[in-house]
């Protein structure tokens, strides 16, 4: 008999990124569509493999939505079985977590082993006491670990333990097909993740498991058809939005013998993120390089109000106290209407080596040095001596002790003969 389940992990209820309430609704609305999604294709149970929610502290509307979506899982007849992730798990003072509340409701099981003795006992679920290790629906056995942090290598050996302990014990009684859910991550998947193991490690769970439901790592990943990683449902981050293809699992299982299985991978419903990287190298003035990112972003303009992450990469032509940040968010808010732009400036000023010798007086080495800088900006490369003499004149006034009225007139005086010089053309 075939059997359907839907694999989930990271949904993060709860999180208003960036201190918007649409970016909480995002989230609830990925989680809702994904519940629909389960709903409509008439899966026997849902995996949960952790971090349902994003806190530990979870407010009342977020329990709402989460009980409330539940609800209709459950009566649609279908199984909710998840595992704490580690932004979930109670503190330490507290007995229970939100996830068990959701338990205490009937909307869903939380698996997990417990330890009693020093040993990793592995005890079916128990509806009266709402928890257990694993619980059988259809022949398919699906087994839960919670997130364990800096214990999970060790608490993988005692999991293989216990499974080759219960083996031995059930004999032929054993299901056709076994799942793990294990909020951890491999190593080299991502770096900087705690909560991850190698790969050899958990190859000693393969006798016994023939699906590892992951979660932890937002970043989608499968191997050997046997370890499975859907991703996060929305975007936790800018870096997440490069993995389009993530969102969760449609599983169809034939218990066998030989069990088999095939994993189909769902792209999730979130809002559009958009990372536009915008090069600067090309403009010598503020204007052109507006302009230019004006035609770049006409074409992004899109009715879901996307995220988006604007990034200026490259040289700049001009210095950088002309680099107006306001005004390219405000060009990137009127042209794409994104529900939120972020501008990150990650360019570098222009570079220039300046030119002198031992044989220069220091009032020559003072005027290179003056129109050296002049020139790595492209709008004053044309007039670099001039404006260079006059900043040493203003300087020989003031070391002279020269009123402070003579030398603003004289400043006067010298602005009055360049005007217009260096002057940007006017904006189209």
């Amino acid at each position: 008999m075939t059997v359907r389940f839907l694999h989930a992990a990271d949904i993060h209820l709860g999180n208003r990124q960036y201190g918007r309430q649409e970016r909480e609704d995002d989230f609830a609305r990925s989680f809702r569509e994904m519940i629909s999604t389960a709903v409509q294709q008439r899966v026997d149970f849902v995996l949960l493999a952790g971090d349902l929610f994003h806190k530990r502290t979870v407010e009342a509307h977020s329990f709402v939505q989460a009980a409330h979506l539940l609800d209709q899982l459950k009566q649609a007849g279908i199984a909710a079985l998840a595992i704490e992730g580690n932004h979930e798990r109670p503190y330490y003072s507290e007995g229970l977590s939100w996830l068990d509340g959701l338990a205490t409701l009937g909307l869903l099981r939380v698996l997990t082993g417990e330890y009693h003795g020093g040993e990793l006992t592995l005890d079916p679920y128990s509806d009266r006491y709402n928890r257990g290790a694993y619980i059988d629906i259809k022949g398919v056995r699906v087994y839960g670990q919670r997130y364990s942090g800096a214990t999970t290598s060790r608490i993988i050996s005692d999991l293989a333990g216990a499974l080759a302990s219960q083996q031995r014990q059930e004999s032929s009684d054993r299901p056709a097909f076994s799942i793990l859910m294990l909020h951890a991550g491999l190593e080299d998947v991502l770096d900087h993740y705690s909560g991850t193991v190698q790969r050899h490690e958990l190859d000693g769970l393969r006798p016994y498991i023939d699906y590892v439901a992951l979660g932890h790592i937002h970043k989608p990943y499968e191997q050997d058809s046997w370890l499975y990683n859907p991703g996060s449902l929305e975007n936790n981050s800018a870096d997440e939005a490069q993995w389009e293809e993530r969102g969760y699992y449609l599983v169809e299982v034939e218990p066998g013998p030989p069990p088999a299985h095939r994993a189909d991978l769902r792209r999730s419903l979130r809002r559009p993120y958009l990372r536009h990287r915008f090069t600067v190298d090309a403009y010598e003035t503020p204007v052109a390089l507006e302009q230019a990112l004006h035609t770049e972003l006409i074409p992004l303009k899109s009715d879901e109000q996307p995220i988006l992450d604007l990034v200026l990469t490259g040289i700049l032509g001009f210095g950088r106290e002309h680099l107006d940040l306001a005004s390219i968010q405000r060009i990137a808010e009127e042209l794409v209407r994104p529900l939120l732009c972020q501008v990150q400036d990650r360019t570098r000023a222009g570079l220039f080596e300046i030119r002198t010798d031992a044989s220069m007086t220091r009032r020559e080495m003072e005027h290179q040095i003056l129109v050296e800088i002049l020139e790595s900006d492209a709008r004053h490369r044309t007039h670099a001596e001039s404006w260079a003499e006059a900043a040493l004149h203003i300087k020989d006034l003031a070391l002279g002790r020269q009123p402070p009225e003579a030398i603003i007139a004289e400043l006067e005086r010298l602005l009055g003969a360049t005007e217009g010089v260096d002057e940007e053309p006017e904006r189209c």
